[in-house]
């Protein structure tokens, strides 16, 4: 039905129950970070509470999307869809962190893209719901943590282990 999301009933899955470690850290804007540039449909924050040695930026960027079917496996209905135009939302961190022990410090980046559909209107549940579906990929099958999947992951273990 045009004007609201749902999901497929071949992309459900059976969720595995109990806590995951990884919760959004809600950011104070106003007093944590500045602008240091800003373009039509981007800017980029600057972190001002942590160390010089160790920046950290924040890049927000907006732009259209002519048609959100392409590049994927879902044809549009020609019946039901009248509109096939888009935005797509990045969320770039470029931050460090440190061996935990000698002190030597390594940049990281982290870089989230959402390309949502302007037809299918969609509200924060079912955005909060696909990014979870998507960081639930940072999780072994049954794990409160995250620990070991990236610790394959980093070493080019992309397949889950019991698959």
């Amino acid at each position: 039905m045009p004007g609201t999301w749902s999901f497929a009933s071949n992309t459900a899955t059976d969720p595995v129950t109990g806590a995951r470690s990884l919760v959004p850290q809600p950011l104070n804007f106003n007093a944590n970070f500045r602008i240091v540039e800003a373009k039509a449909g981007e800017v980029t924050l600057a972190c001002i509470n942590g160390l010089l040695a160790r920046p950290e930026k924040l890049r927000i960027a907006f732009s259209r999307v002519n048609d959100v079917f392409k590049g994927t496996e879902i044809s549009p209905d020609p019946e039901n869809v009248t509109d096939k135009t888009g935005s797509s939302i990045l969320i770039q961190l470029n931050t460090s962190t440190d061996d935990g022990g000698a002190g030597i410090i390594y940049p990281v980046s982290a870089h989230l893209v959402l390309k949502l559909p302007n037809g299918a209107n969609p509200d924060s549940v079912r955005v909060e719901m696909i990014l979870n579906r998507l960081l639930g990929a940072l999780y072994e099958t049954g794990q409160s943590t995250s620990t070991a999947r990236v610790a394959a992951l980093v070493r080019g273990a992309v397949t889950p282990i019991d698959l």
